[in-house]
């Protein structure tokens, strides 16, 4: 019912914003809705009251009769429920704080992964299990490798231990021989040392952080993976990779001052797999190098099904350029032929004049309004007239 009210009110304010000022505009507005309402108040009024009544006559017609309530029964005597049992709260499990504790064959050393000191029930200081190295006739700490980011003790079939530490993605692996009482660092391939200076020596290599590359050791202690970063733009690094074979220091793979990067695993003893690409280019491979057999295999590249027939591993370099070249094509054509058979729209009947039309149209428009908007805003022109001169004096 109050649509046309609205309707007006939207109208004068309009006006009133957009027309030449007016002196007393709203009691010439509310003088205009009393002569509009005096004509065509009492039709509207009189079709809504007829608008209401066939509402009303229409949902008795049609809805039916809402049933009669059933009457509410009484409500039941509340029985008393036998007590629930309350289940215990289960205990939290809490990590153990020596896990894969053990000793050496001869009982001369024991190792443990502690996981720091407990600071509530089920809770320690430290995420990570640290491994240690006691001496068990003494019970003295030879090595702590809690300062370390990652560490861990494994025993070996022959009776040594396995040391791995891990720093800003640098390892460190160390085999400790408790016969000898002495240690040797695998990674570099140094001489033998003594045991009593295990801490010294991991804490010297954790505080110089290692030289500024990424280096990966197998678990087995056969292989050496380096990666150097290299920046070759703005915050875009490129690691280059290394292989090297730790027995005799072969170098299997040097991918060093090149735009090679690679991703690193050990899927297996004396084998690496290696995820490379190259910097902003397209392609990728995988490449398995496997010590034990001497070969290599592409296990998967851009554009090929399936992996390649192994190859002897001293033509890896060779094979990895050849097998990149693949790659690189493949991506070429496989961009190529997508471009080509792109599906195209038809260009339509009026394509070529869509443009000039839509500049025209709004042209027309923005030179309307503008001249509207001036011959309502902008006041006229002062009109001066100018007399005639009249006619000249006759001689």
């Amino acid at each position: 019912m109050a649509l046309p009210a609205l309707l007006y009110a939207i109208v004068i304010a309009w006006e009133v914003a957009s027309g030449p000022p007016v002196e007393k505009p709203f009691e010439k507005a509310l003088y205009g809705f009393l002569l509009v309402a005096s004509v065509a108040g009492v039709p509207w009024l009189l079709l809504c009251s007829l608008g209401f009544a066939l509402g009303l006559w229409l949902r008795r017609r049609v809805l039916p009769e809402a049933p009669e309530a059933a009457p509410k029964p009484a409500p039941a005597r509340p029985v008393a429920a036998p007590p629930r049992a309350v289940a215990a709260p289960r205990p939290r499990p809490a990590p153990a704080a020596t896990p894969d504790t053990g000793t050496t064959a001869d009982g001369t050393l024991r190792f443990e992964h502690r996981l720091g000191e407990e600071i509530s029930p089920g809770r320690f200081d430290s995420l990570t299990a640290a491994a240690t190295l006691i001496d068990e006739a003494t019970g003295q700490v030879i090595f702590d490798g809690a300062a370390w980011e990652y560490s861990r003790i494994t025993p070996q079939p022959d009776g040594s231990l396995f040391l791995r530490l891990r720093q800003n993605h640098h390892e460190r692996l160390y085999r400790i021989d408790p016969a000898t009482r002495r240690f040797v660092d695998l990674g570099e391939r140094g001489d033998p040392q003594p045991l009593t200076v295990l801490a010294a020596e991991a804490e010297a290599a954790r505080r110089a952080g290692g030289p500024p590359l990424f280096r990966f050791i197998a678990p087995d202690a056969s292989l050496r993976v380096d990666l150097l970063p290299v920046e070759w733009a703005n915050s875009q690094w490129v690691n280059t990779p290394k292989v090297t074979a730790l027995a005799d220091g072969r170098v299997l793979l040097d991918l060093s001052d090149t735009d090679w990067d690679a991703t690193v695993e050990f899927p297996r003893a004396q084998c690496v797999q290696l995820a490379l690409r190259r910097y902003r280019r397209d392609g990728f491979l995988v490449i398995e190098l496997d010590l034990a057999a001497e070969y290599y295999t592409m296990l998967a590249e851009t554009g090929a099904m399936g992996q390649s027939a192994p190859a002897p591993l001293a033509d890896v370099a060779d094979g990895l350029a050849l097998a990149w070249q693949r790659a690189e094509d493949a991506a070429k054509h496989y961009h190529a032929d997508r471009w080509e058979h792109r599906p195209q729209p038809p260009p339509g009947p009026f394509a070529a004049w869509r443009t000039a039309v839509v500049i025209l149209v709004g042209s027309i428009a923005a030179i309307v309004l503008f001249t509207q908007h001036s011959l309502r805003h902008d006041p006229p022109p002062p009109q001066v007239l100018t007399p005639l001169p009249g006619p000249p004096p006759r001689p």
